[in-house]
């Protein structure tokens, strides 16, 4: 008997344990798909977001929001604090029977209270009268309404932190009545009247326009060239180095290649950050010329752009030395001019 039981509550577990899964499996819907919290897409970063349940879940439902059925909804949006321009909310369009409605030319009122001790207080922003953008999302919900995302642009702007958002449909051409979506949240949204809790939460995005940074980009610098050196002569260059981007663009760099040819080679600085494009960066080149006779090498110093990584400037470095071991001691030189009968026993 005692094993029975042991099996059985064995059994209970992995029952609930699953349905938990399936819940939060099902919950994590447009999370995958639109932008996140702390993400940039197209010039935007999404501030706070409830998006809407799966078609497949248990747990979405629709909430009247409008004019016509004289209620509406609100939710409370917390955990930042930034200048919002752009709304997104989700939600299905029923005409007066109960059948889905073409949603385009609806007209909503949109407001933002101060959050009083829980509940909606004064009156932050209101945005009355306005006509949104509508996408048909390709979802369908029981079986029968589409789910719309509607989307609109606040002119201007509106600084939010601790409040709470309602919405609701004040008219439409086709006769269309707004139902808001329920979303994965915090499950605190009301309705009114009388300002009940629905135990739930509400579907929608807010987000703020995030410029795209000014594009830095490293500008061609004149070659090095070192011709005539004398074997272990230590030679010197000075790299200028410029940004050449975009108006108010900040150049991070850093030297990663250089050529591997002669010794000592000391290049200072070799990274640097906040290079504007008005700046001028002195790098200081010094190496040891390399014990070779009558031979030009070559190689390259390879600067990258820390900040765009495929920017990247290669410098070319050439060196050249005397062909003959003469060349390099005056003093010899002078003996074999003397003594040409020796010169078979230096020269190459």
């Amino acid at each position: 008997m005692e094993k029975r039981n042991n099996i059985l509550k064995d059994a209970v577990v992995i029952l609930i344990v699953t349905v938990l899964l399936s819940t939060m499996v099902s919950a994590n819907t447009f999370k995958d798909k639109d932008e996140k919290i702390g993400e940039t897409l197209n010039g935007r970063r999404v501030v706070f977001w409830n998006y809407p349940y799966q078609e497949s879940s248990v747990d979405f439902r629709f909430l009247p929001s409008s004019e016509d059925w004289e209620n509406y909804c609100a939710d409370i949006i917390f955990g930042f604090n930034e200048v919002v321009t752009k709304v997104k909310w989700w939600g299905i369009s029923k005409d007066s029977t109960s059948q889905p409605c073409d949603p385009t030319g609806m007209i909503f009122h949109l407001f933002f209270f101060e959050n009083d001790q829980g509940v909606p207080g004064d009156t932050t922003a209101a945005y009355t009268s306005i006509v949104p953008d509508v996408y048909d999302t390709n979802r369908i919900y029981d079986d029968h309404y589409p789910l719309w995302e509607f989307s609109y642009d606040l002119n201007p702007g509106v600084a939010l932190s601790n409040h709470w958002i309602v919405l609701l449909s004040a008219g439409s051409p086709y006769g269309a009545i707004f139902f808001w979506s329920n979303a994965w949240g915090t499950r605190d949204a009301l309705m009114y009247p009388p300002g009940s809790p629905i135990d739930d939460s509400l579907a929608f995005e807010l987000s703020k326009d995030y410029p795209t940074e000014p594009v830095s980009k490293l500008k061609d610098c004149d070659y090095i060239e070192w011709r005539g050196s004398t074997a272990n002569e230590n030679v010197f260059d000075v790299i200028e180095l410029r940004n050449d981007g975009e108006a108010g663009s900040i150049l991070d760099w850093e030297i990663t290649e250089w050529p591997n040819w002669g010794t000592d080679w000391s290049i200072h600085p070799m990274d640097g950050t906040y290079l504007l494009i008005s700046d001028i960066q002195d790098i200081y080149v010094q190496v040891k010329a390399p014990m070779t006779f009558g031979k030009e090498l070559h190689g390259k110093i390879k600067i990258i752009n820390l900040r765009d990584p495929p920017d990247y400037i290669e410098i070319d470095v050439v060196i050249s030395t005397p062909r003959t071991k003469a060349q390099i001691f005056p003093l010899i030189a002078t003996i074999l001019q003397r003594f040409p009968i020796l010169q078979r026993y230096w020269d190459f």
